[in-house]
């Protein structure tokens, strides 16, 4: 299975947000065959976002890129994913809050009631309209309901307290026409049902509100306007609005002539607080905005103290010159804290002069910053770089008048790497990730290691082992999108060499698959797939990588490999038509190892996700298709012996082909596994969960006591009788002949 690749906007409200989560073990149906289930916890994930509960300082939900929103009821000690829901839209469309891209969460002082905001990014709009969504939990996040902001891209939501009222801040797309109609500032009672503010004499159409703030019975907005409404940089200006009631809003204020450090033009706020102290006196962020995006690591901080009519760049920044100023917050005695990239400042003089106070013990940037509301000598980050991320906090004899500490990890539990392949053989684990690298543990998944940095961009579509020697396995990835690395390690993931001279596939280029010879190991194969061109090659090599050599060239997008465990000769090839659809068959068929391949013409205008052979009965073939089918043939695929839909057994209108149809969350599912043990077949639906078969595909039935997150990975380890699951909140692992679900705690 080819996982997309994909590019997001991400919001840049760094008003600190909420999420919730219910427990992700509980008891596993008959159809799964038992076993145990736990969390091989890689104990790190991108946080962009933290917020401690008003009236429970030791709880805390921190929103993650792409792995959901988490929470933690120790101060940080230990988190667990949140229990999501899928909801249907009315045009069949499903939603998960598990893989959602989220751009702002808050949630009220207890904690209860929390919403996520969700931008537009295409698909998951309502037909005719370009709407956001607004996921609303009442109940602590075990059960989500949603509503419909009518803005293209939602930045933000705060919830004001003490009342109901529930706002976000977002923008229209001028390039769709829609400025003159759509509002940036968007109230709610309910969260479900949204209005458009007003805003009285406003002269700008080209608005983006991307944070909100409270104080002094005034509620603030900011972000940038476009003063000419043709979406260029240099004609955008910071904005700042009053109102008192959140419905009809006032521009108070624009900022214009000012530079950053690197002489970049100051053109947007994305964070403003309140000065408790002294509400008229309020700090802000801001810097260079721009239409794809926000350059945050060069703003500068603004104060106020007329409660926002005028604004002034402070003339000591704190550590100037340096970039990556990303967050701010103001505790109730009006110290002000400030981190820039990965140290934190505060300054006790209104920003006069500034203090080093704190840094991250492993130097990962901060990109998200909480004080807890009881006790403000506690702080805690959401940082990440590119191998390490999580949670941090200041220690126990933290004191603001302390000097320098140095503040270590609190990531206990929270997971966030996107696992997008597995292999394993005796204690030996290798999960590729996409963005990581590739994660080994030599202990059964007890302990975890960071390693393939030799990958530029740690990408990683697919990792295979050495039948016979653990230490021996390959990664394969598309580092930058352009072209395609193999690389191969001997010692168990410390030093992986390269392994791609004659991998010629070059453009928007992704590794669907990567396997290894049954029997002679030093002859792999490897699946690459151009999502723009929709072109596909299978490469094979004898040398254990060291030369690549075309196998085939295919006119659809490769996206799985499959080679026959009894008589390796046999393979299969499959590939993804795209949307349009393609008068071939896109299963493909070789009986001498790739020397030739045979055109399987069942399954024309359709498209492969993954291609299994039965490792009990390799004549049964299974093929995973997106139009939400599995096909299996029961005489090496001579004929087509079985269809079943997955949409009957999920109960939706599932589809990921065709025009207007989609894969939730981005998802490509339909991952196999094949569990020899129990003769159970899995596969992995994205975030629609893990499916399993006890009967070759006739019937299905949910696996439930995984976390709900995206499923993107299945492997079954016949030595161990282990089956390994890989998704957006790590590595999870069954085994044994218990029915819980339980989660091991890790450290890397």
């Amino acid at each position: 299975m080819v996982a997309s690749r994909r590019l997001y906007l991400l919001g840049s409200s760094f008003v600190l947000a909420a999420g919730l989560l219910a427990a992700a073990f509980g008891v596993l149906g008959a159809a799964g065959g038992g076993g145990s289930w736990h969390n091989a916890d890689l104990d790190a994930s991108e946080v962009f976002q933290l917020v401690t509960a008003q009236v429970s300082p030791t709880v805390l939900y921190a929103r993650t890129n792409g792995a959901g929103i988490w929470k933690s009821s120790d101060g940080a000690a230990t988190w667990q994913v949140t229990n999501v829901a899928v909801v249907t839209d009315v045009n069949q469309e499903e939603f998960g809050i598990d893989y959602l891209y989220t751009s702002g969460v808050d949630a009220s002082a207890d904690g209860q009631v929390v919403f996520a905001a969700r931008p537009w990014l295409g698909v998951f709009s309502r037909p005719g309209n370009f709407n956001s969504i607004v996921w609303r939990s009442r109940d602590g996040g075990s059960s989500w309901d949603h509503g419909w902001v009518p803005t293209s891209s939602l930045r933000t939501v705060a919830v004001i307290s003490p009342s109901s009222l529930v706002l976000a801040g977002g923008r229209c797309i001028d390039r769709l026409d829609l400025c003159d109609i759509l509002s940036p500032i968007f109230y709610s009672t309910d969260g479900l049902t949204w209005q458009g503010a007003l805003r009285a004499g406003d002269p700008y159409t080209n608005v983006s509100v991307v944070a909100f703030a409270q104080g002094a019975g005034l509620l603030y907005a900011a972000g940038t306007a476009d003063t000419i409404g043709d979406n260029f940089d240099a004609d955008m200006v910071p904005v700042f609005y009053t109102s008192t009631n959140g419905i009809t809003w006032t521009l108070v204020t624009t900022v214009t002539g000012y530079t950053d450090d690197n002489g970049n033009p100051i053109n947007g706020f994305w964070q403003v607080a309140v000065d408790p102290s002294s509400p008229s006196r309020l700090f802000g962020l801001a810097g260079l905005l721009y239409n794809a995006g926000w350059d945050l690591g060069s703003g500068s901080v603004f104060s106020s103290t007329d409660g926002g009519a005028s604004w002034q760049q402070l003339a000591n920044q704190p550590n100037p010159g340096d970039t990556g100023r990303y967050n701010l917050v103001i505790d109730s005695q009006g110290r002000v804290y400030v981190t820039v990239s990965a140290r934190l400042f505060r300054s006790t003089d209104q920003g006069t002069s500034w203090t080093l106070v704190g840094r991250t013990s492993d130097k990962t940037f901060i990109h998200a910053l909480a004080l807890d509301p009881n006790s403000e000598s506690v702080l805690y980050f959401g940082s990440y770089d590119s191998w390490s991320a999580g949670v941090y906090k200041t220690p126990a004899a933290y004191q603001v008048s302390a000097a320098t500490h140095q503040f270590a990890p609190a990531n206990r539990g929270l997971r966030g790497y996107l696992v997008a392949d597995l292999a394993a053989l005796s204690n030996t684990i290798y999960a590729a990730s996409h963005g990581q690298g590739v994660l080994v543990s030599s202990d059964a998944g007890q302990s975890w290691s960071a390693t393939g940095q030799d990958l530029p961009n740690q990408w990683v579509d697919a990792v295979a082992v050495h039948p016979a020697n653990p230490n021996l396995a390959y990664l394969a990835g598309a580092p930058d999108g352009n072209r395609v690395e193999v690389l191969r390690t001997t010692d168990g993931g410390q030093i992986w060499e390269p392994r791609s001279q004659g991998l010629t596939a070059t453009g928007n280029v992704q590794v669907g698959e990567l396997v290894i010879h049954p029997t002679t190991p030093d002859t792999l194969y490897v699946a690459v797939g151009d999502w723009t061109a929709s072109s596909g090659t299978v490469y094979s090599t004898t040398d254990a990588g060291q030369h690549w050599a075309v196998a085939l060239a295919l006119t659809v997008t490769a996206s799985s490999l499959a080679i026959n465990p009894l008589t390796p000769s046999i393979l299969y090839a499959g590939g993804d038509c795209g949307n349009a659809g393609c008068a071939d068959s896109p299963l493909w068929k070789s009986t001498d190892g790739g020397s030739s391949w045979t055109k399987l013409d069942q399954m024309p205008g359709a498209c492969v996700r993954d291609v299994l052979v039965n490792p009990i009965t390799p004549t049964q073939v299974f093929v995973t298709e997106c139009g939400g089918w599995l096909l299996r043939s029961d005489d090496d695929w001579q004929t087509e012996g079985l269809r079943t839909s997955f949409s009957q057994t999920l109960g939706i209108a599932y589809s990921c082909y065709g025009p207007g149809t989609m894969c939730l969350g981005g998802d490509w599912p339909g991952k196999l596994a094949y569990d020899t043990r129990q003769h159970n077949l899995y596969v992995a639906m994205g975030a629609y969960g893990l499916l399993v078969s006890p009967d070759d595909g006739v019937t299905w039935s949910k696996v439930p006591s995984l976390p709900t997150v995206s499923q993107r990975s299945v492997f079954y380890q016949p030595e161990a009788d282990r089956l390994w699951v890989g998704n957006t909140a790590g590595v999870w692992w069954q085994t044994g002949t218990q029915n819980m679900f339980v989660p091991v705690v890790l450290r890397q």
